[in-house]
């Protein structure tokens, strides 16, 4: 059996499933045009917090109405989706942290979610 490009997308997305589905919270945001180092600084930033991050595709842009992009007013040629993922729900420090590290990386956060808050 050959395995293709298919067969490594179902793996990746059944790993990230495993992953939200096992975490206590969750945190949606997006990067706008951000370099490969960048990415890398804000995952280095959050591991003190206990937080994984993960890519997360969300939608496909091209085939999504522009009246939906509430984030630009420009039609974003380079927007990655990410959810930070963590093992227990951060206390209000920790999201205060939080917070700051994703307003220093001009992150835009779309959505957040803890256990039993």
């Amino acid at each position: 059996m050959l395995i293709g490009p298919y067969h490594i997308i179902t793996y990746k997305n059944r790993k990230n499933e495993t992953l939200i589905r096992d975490s206590e919270c969750f945190f949606l945001f997006q990067l706008y045009n951000e370099s490969v180092p960048a990415i890398g600084e804000v995952k280095e930033k959050v591991f003190g917090l206990g937080l994984q991050l993960i890519r997360f595709p969300l939608f496909r842009w091209q085939k999504q109405p522009i009246y939906t992009f509430k984030t630009a007013d420009h039609l974003p040629v380079q927007i990655s989706n990410y959810a930070f993922l963590g093992p227990h729900k951060l206390a209000a420090t920790e999201l205060k942290t939080l917070a700051h590290i994703l307003r220093e990386s001009q992150a835009v956060f779309v959505f957040g979610y803890q256990e039993k808050i």
